[in-house]
């Protein structure tokens, strides 16, 4: 006995209604992709550095993308940046008459980008040498006006802290800083890479370190800046992988 054949009108129905599902299935897809948030491959990269571009033991110079902003006693001094193996490598500038202080050590900062960037997401990569302190600083308009994350460990400078701070007209003013109660708070090992991040959106500034929140504060003073690497009497720190992202519109 024969089997019948489905009358041919059912087949094309039958294969209507696939097609169908199938634009519909298309179309709920790209709604839901549109509404999703977007990742950070997807956000605009204002800046990045991963310092692979000069020869090791090349100083910085002025056709670097960074600018040497130091300065001790309100006198820009030559600070030592050096460019290691895929990485740039800064070691302070101490005066002749050093004596073992610390305080003698200068603080170093090195600043690239743009003056007029104003929400962005900056992250580095860094290795501390010793206990004191390293970080970056961010919305950097000159020595005396910035934001800065600042990592230090050693108790007799204040650590182990991680603070968020504001230096407003060269007066150093704390936002936020961590305790022991922070999952990480500044107690960290010399000879280990740290990825530490900031996000300024508007007032809103966050830190980010080994891609966990830290710390969350707020201020308005700055609204916009370049962005910079910082050590502060830190006998030397390396750093790497710098990127700028721009968030929000």
């Amino acid at each position: 006995m024969t089997k019948r054949r489905p009358p041919r009108r059912h087949i094309i129905t039958l294969y209507s209604l696939i097609a169908v599902g199938s634009i519909l299935a298309l179309g709920v897809f790209l709604i839901i992709l549109q509404h999703l948030p977007k990742s950070s491959a997807a956000q605009t990269a204002l800046f990045s550095d991963d310092f692979s571009s000069h020869q090791l033991g090349e100083s910085l110079t002025q056709d670097s993308k960074w600018d040497d902003e130091s300065y001790k006693f309100g006198l820009k001094l030559k600070s030592k940046w050096y460019y290691a193996v895929n990485h740039i490598y800064h070691e302070p500038y101490i005066p002749l008459d050093y004596s073992d202080d610390p305080s003698s050590y200068l603080e170093s900062i090195i600043a690239a980008g743009d003056p007029n960037w104003t929400d962005y997401a900056f992250r580095i990569s860094a290795e501390p040498v010793d206990n004191y302190g390293f970080g970056l600083v961010f919305r950097y308009r000159d020595i005396n006006n910035y934001y800065r994350v600042m990592i230090i460990r050693d108790p007799k400078a204040g650590g182990p802290v991680v603070s968020l701070d504001k230096k407003e007209n060269g007066q150093l003013t704390n936002i936020a800083k961590t305790n022991a109660s922070s999952s990480f708070y500044g107690d960290y090992n010399p000879g280990t890479w740290y990825r530490i991040k900031v996000l300024a959106s508007g007032s809103n500034l966050e830190v980010f370190v080994d891609d966990k929140t830290i710390l969350k504060g707020s201020d308005h003073t700055f609204k916009s800046g370049r962005i910079g690497l910082l050590t502060w009497e830190h006998s030397a720190a390396f750093f790497d992988d710098a990127l700028v992202l721009k968030v929000g519109n």
